[in-house]
């Protein structure tokens, strides 16, 4: 990261600040069992010098937070939502980087070839839904009082996160038209 940060600012000679961060999955919590309860031996030693980087230019860590797309409990989805933010900036006090922000770089719920009855256009508009009455509702997380967090969805268009993927996750079919016709966030 420090090199590509590098180069791009030497190649930036308008000052368009071009930045360099990473983003990072829960995997990276349930992995090192920090999800449950944190113990940093493990993490620390993979993560901590990307934490650094961002800290020492002011940078973000960006997060992707799916939640379980076997449930249909709304309730479940903010919780876990919550508890995996939570968790990273946790760890990131415990590692000595209280000043890192977390934007959430990916999140959604997949609008089809999931379990039956679960992965559905209609689950995904309520978890869009969901998740913007809840992100405008929440005045902060616990660790970090006034803190807003940005948070982008994923994906713009359905596509296979990896080969043998069967679940669709995007706002669009390829050919544009809208996987729901309601309001997407009304």
């Amino acid at each position: 990261m420090q090199n590509v940060h590098k180069a791009l600012h030497s190649l930036d000679k308008d000052g368009l600040s071009i930045h360099v961060s990473t983003s990072v999955g829960m995997d990276v919590l349930e992995r090192m069992k920090l999800i449950y309860a944190v113990s940093l031996e493990d993490w620390t030693p993979f993560v901590q010098p990307i934490i650094e980087f961002l800290a020492e230019n002011k940078l973000p860590l960006m997060v992707n937070v799916f939640s379980d797309t076997t449930t249909l409990n709304s309730s479940k989805w903010t919780r876990a939502f919550d508890a995996a933010v939570e968790t990273f900036y946790t760890a990131m006090d415990l590692i000595g980087y209280p000043s890192v922000p977390i934007v959430v770089s990916s999140t959604g719920f997949p609008s089809t070839g999931g379990e039956p009855n679960v992965a559905t256009t209609a689950t995904t508009l309520a978890y869009n839904q969901c998740l913007v009455r809840h992100n405008q509702g929440r005045r902060s997380f616990s660790r970090k009082p006034n803190w807003p967090i940005p948070i982008y969805l994923f994906a713009l268009f359905n596509f296979k996160r990896y080969p043998g993927d069967k679940l669709e996750w995007g706002l669009f079919d390829f050919n544009m038209c809208p996987v729901y016709r309601q309001g997407c966030f009304s």
